[in-house]
């Protein structure tokens, strides 16, 4: 990327006109910035595709567009932009005004040369017009972009990855996975236990850090939300932020805000109303209900099931004592194999234990299977 000084043209009743304010981008009599540059190498259809005035050269965004170039192009040997700032951006309007009462009079262009050709003609292809305090240093201006690009495609890397690829511990700062349908069911200590055990995947399926654990160990990991194949899931997001807005939570004080940011992304991936932030000292006074109230979708009842003391439905209590015969059938054929254990050589103590270890895999099987299906 290259960059020029430019000139607003400073004609008779420019302070009190209201429309389009010419800009000077070069000139060939005139070599600023160490750069001669012919008029008849500018190339401009891209720019004049999106021609944006652009604050001190904000490729990245942080400021808006103020303006756009409604005429541009060669006129004699100079290259010269008639700029139209935006009337209903406060910032534009206060920039305009400036170069009106002439206490702004610079732009800088910036631009990329491009080769075309066997004989490599260099042209000059117009990126964009910016206003500009004072003329910026041109490696400077550079030596800050690079920065600027370098910041942006570490972030595109992470979202494109699912993983942060930055060395933050704590809360892990916000991206953005593939989603899995809203309606998956959520098994947080089922997923953490299938991951592998290095950072990268850990620190894509959590919210929070432990910075004085091992970041290759699980247990330096809380607020599960992804499965372990990078899935994030509503409903764990949902449980996650719902754990997080208590004021008993294991999140440090200093940590909550980059946590909550962090789910609160999730929440625009699902198109979801995420709650408002509170401190801890706001929470502490809270009781259940009003904790349950500050949700608008069901993250509590998600992460903590019916109100405690709720009467039992008769499916939840007919599952429950499925599940009690279940576990004492699991113990008293486990008690019963420790009574008489199989003696080395006896085929038919070995069939025997071999049938009860086989139903009793069914008896697991069937326990495991109804509490992971609700």
């Amino acid at each position: 990327m290259n960059y020029l000084r430019a000139f607003c043209e400073r004609a008779d009743g420019l302070e009190q006109g209201t429309g389009p304010i010419r800009f000077v981008a070069s000139t060939e009599e005139i070599a600023r910035d160490g750069k001669s540059l012919k008029v008849a190498d500018w190339r401009l259809e891209n720019y004049q595709r999106n021609p944006v005035v652009l604050w001190v050269h904000d490729y990245m965004g942080r400021n808006l567009p103020i303006g756009r170039a409604v005429e541009v192009g060669v006129e004699g040997n100079a290259l010269v932009a008639d700029v139209q700032f935006d009337q209903a951006d406060e910032f534009a309007r206060q920039v305009e005004s400036k170069y009106r009462r002439g206490y702004l009079n610079a732009v800088s262009v910036g631009w990329q040369d491009v080769m075309v050709g066997q004989g490599k003609q260099v042209y000059h292809d117009l990126m964009d017009i910016s206003a500009v305090p004072v003329p910026a240093d041109p490696q400077a201006l550079k030596i800050e972009e690079a920065r600027a690009i370098s910041k942006l495609s570490a972030e595109l890397r992470a979202m494109v990855s699912g993983t942060d690829i930055t060395d933050t511990r704590k809360a892990i700062p916000p991206h953005m996975t593939n989603k899995a349908d809203e309606g998956v069911a959520w098994d947080g200590p089922g997923e953490v236990a299938k991951a592998e055990a290095t950072e990268s995947v850990l620190r894509r399926m959590h919210a929070w850090v432990d910075e004085s654990q091992d970041p290759n160990t699980k247990r330096a990991y809380k607020l599960p939300h992804h499965t372990a194949e990078g899935w994030v899931v509503w409903r764990g997001v949902a449980a996650a932020m719902a754990r997080l807005l208590q004021a008993g939570t294991e999140i440090p004080d200093a940590d909550r805000r980059g946590v909550y940011n962090h789910l609160a992304r999730h929440y625009q991936q699902f198109d979801k109303e995420s709650p408002e932030f509170r401190t801890a000292e706001e929470l502490s006074p809270l009781g259940e209900e009003e904790l349950r109230g500050l949700f608008l979708e069901g993250e509590w009842d998600v992460a903590f099931g019916a109100r405690v003391g709720a009467v039992l439905s008769a499916r939840n209590r007919t599952d429950l004592e499925q599940a009690i015969t279940l576990i004492q059938a699991v113990i008293e054929r486990a008690t019963k194999a420790e009574a008489t254990p199989a003696e080395e050589g006896d085929k038919a103590a070995c069939d025997e234990k071999k049938k009860r270890a086989a139903q009793d895999d069914v008896l697991l099987r069937q326990l495991h299977g109804m509490f992971t299906t609700r």
